[in-house]
């Protein structure tokens, strides 16, 4: 139970995270654009640009204000959410995601999923389930079978000799035979159902765990990609086009693309960061051990590090 709850705050919280710094690079890009549109409006002023571009820009900063109020009203839904989960008062204020949650997800995923199905409490207790299924199937086969009767007796007879008896039997269930068919039967039907559902249960705990396990994998690559090659790349980008434009060699257009492609490339840098933690963080009451931890002296929930403990 403790882990579920653990695994239930950091994803929430990881999903905090994303949404502040979705916000910090909204804002950051904002204040970018607003000088392209001071730099677009000047150009314009002296003839040496196009009203287009000025306009261009005061709508693409206008998309920007709606899409930080968008960013903030989720925010506000992910802070009721954080609230629940570590069953606070809804509305305690959350303060800013600053913790970066951390997490390495082990090599050798086979031993994970052992990990899983070895520490299921529903695969235990249907491992459990099983086993007295059998018993009872055991029991109601040998009621199946002939009870044998033996006994013996002495009776001391004074001046007479001592009488001893013995008597040997074999008591046929002939009577029973269709009621005894019947529970080894249901005690079959019982314990099969039983071996059903564990296999059944066994097979999506692993799959759970290799879909988990693949996606962490997934975003561990992609984010490689995008901060060793995509964003630098972006950036030298938009650093060349701002340079192009401030001296008419490319147009508005061409320099709010790059900008925006930068821009792009941050969000996503940011969503697979927290795809990455949130899988790590399901895997938890999976694997019945932590994968994600909480830096020292961190916040993750709003309340001090111990809000996670």
């Amino acid at each position: 139970m403790r882990l579920e709850v653990l695994s239930a705050v950091k994803i929430v919280y990881a999903e905090l995270v994303r949404l502040d710094r979705t916000a910090a690079i909204l804002e950051e890009t904002r204040g970018v654009l607003e000088s392209m549109e001071a730099i677009a409006r000047s150009r314009y002023e002296v003839g040496q640009g196009i009203q287009e571009s000025v306009l261009k820009a005061q709508t693409e900063i206008l998309k920007f204000e709606a899409e930080s109020t968008r960013v903030a009203q989720e925010r506000l839904e992910v802070e009721a959410r954080l609230d629940a989960a570590v069953g606070r008062a809804a509305g305690t204020p959350v303060g800013p995601a600053t913790v970066a949650l951390t997490g390495e997800l082990p090599e050798d995923t086979d031993s994970l999923v052992q990990s899983a199905v070895a520490g299921s409490p529903r695969i235990g207790a249907l491992e459990a389930e099983i086993r007295r299924s059998q018993a009872s199937a055991g029991l109601a086969r040998l009621e199946q079978k002939p009870d044998f009767i033996w006994s013996a007796s002495y009776q001391y007879r004074g001046d007479l000799d001592p009488m001893v008896m013995g008597l040997f039997g074999v008591r046929l269930p002939v009577h029973k035979a269709r009621k005894q068919a019947q529970a080894v039967a249901q005690a079959e039907s019982e314990l099969i159902a039983a071996q059903q559902d564990l296999t059944d249960r066994q097979i999506r705990t692993t799959s759970a765990v290799r879909e988990l396990a693949a996606r962490a994998h997934r975003s561990e690559r992609l984010l490689v990609l995008y901060e060793q090659g995509i964003i630098p790349q972006a950036a030298n980008t938009l650093e060349s086009a701002r340079a192009s434009y401030s001296v008419g060699r490319i147009g508005f257009l061409d320099l709010f693309n790059d900008l925006k492609a930068l821009l792009d490339a941050r969000k996503d840098q940011a969503s697979l960061e927290t795809e990455r933690i949130q899988a790590l963080a399901a895997l938890e009451p999976l694997v019945a051990r932590e994968l994600v931890q909480v830096p020292q002296g961190g916040d993750a929930a709003g309340g001090g590090h111990a809000g996670l403990r």
